[in-house]
């Protein structure tokens, strides 16, 4: 053998024993086996210790934890406002929207419809459904007696109500004292609760006046009368006799705009039955600009 070739061999057997020495790992001792793993049954837990967890298996393709893994989302909660989890079924061409929004303000509907926990009467047979933009019901006509906010109200009449849900108009199945005051039929509310209007059950006194069955009263913020609707009934107030619907006090209970039901002078004028006259407190004729007659929202 030659020295070229001597040197040759030598070259190669380094290398192979480089290749060799490079494919054991550190971790593995040196090239020992690691151990198999323990099968002993691990130690019960002593007092006030914490029990040693279950060993959890790898979910499998057919596994409960591998179905649930594979289900889709759960689908969001049914909205709380407008019809519910469904589109209202609106008639075609009666939907309004809120201004600069796509927000359903209100419609005519196609067909009965609870929503809300309310039995809304379609529109075909008169009347809409309202909603504020936060989808609550505003107004509705009830498609049968039912019960609102504790108020049992007519089938086939209209119920408004304030945005936290609390009743602003509403027409009773029955009379029924509101407040101390006899009501039947129609009832409006303020804000909060307080009576508004109400059309009178039985007479009654208020504010010095005696309001008559069938009347229908308005009053405003402190409970006393503001508004005195007689219709036909011819009705003194003060000195003056008035009839109508757009009858007024003063919050003393002193006239202040009559519906004269029949021709009468004040002052060296003559007016004709039907004219509106304000007064003063003190009785004397005035200008109806310069008087509210609005008593708040309601």
């Amino acid at each position: 053998m030659t020295f070229r070739s001597r040197t040759s061999l030598a070259v190669t057997l380094l290398a192979a024993a480089l290749v060799l020495g490079c494919g054991k790992k550190k971790e593995d001792g040196g090239g020992k086996s690691a151990p198999p793993p323990s099968t002993a049954t691990p130690p019960a837990a002593g007092p006030g210790s914490a029990a040693p967890a279950a060993p959890v298996a790898p979910a499998t393709g057919s596994g409960s934890a591998a179905v649930a893994a594979a289900q889709p989302p759960a689908a969001p909660a049914a909205p709380t406002g407008w019809c519910g989890a469904t589109p209202c079924p609106c008639e075609p061409g009666t939907e309004n929207k809120h201004y600069n929004t796509e927000l359903l303000q209100s419609c005519k509907l196609t067909q009965a419809t609870d929503i809300q926990g309310y039995p809304v009467k379609p529109g075909s047979e008169g009347g809409d459904v309202a909603f504020g933009q936060d989808g609550k019901l505003r107004r509705f006509y009830l498609d049968k007696e039912h019960e609102v906010q504790g108020f049992v109200g007519q089938a086939k009449t209209g119920v408004e109500l304030f945005a936290d849900g609390s009743v602003q108009s509403i027409n009773l199945t029955a009379p029924r004292e509101i407040g101390g005051f006899p009501c039947r039929s129609s009832v409006t509310f303020f804000e909060g609760g307080k009576l508004r209007r109400c059309d009178v059950d039985k007479e009654t006194e208020l504010s010095g006046h005696k309001v008559q069955p069938g009347d229908i009263v308005t009053l405003d913020q402190d409970g006393k009368l503001h508004r005195w609707e007689v219709g036909d009934r011819v009705q003194k107030i003060g000195p003056h006799q008035c009839s109508g619907y757009l009858n007024y006090v003063h919050p003393d209970g002193a006239l202040l705009r009559c519906g004269f039901a029949k021709p009468t002078k004040v002052a060296g004028k003559t007016y004709k039955a039907g004219d509106l006259v304000c007064f003063d407190p003190a009785g004397k004729v005035a200008d109806c600009v310069t008087f509210t007659f609005d008593v708040g929202a309601g």
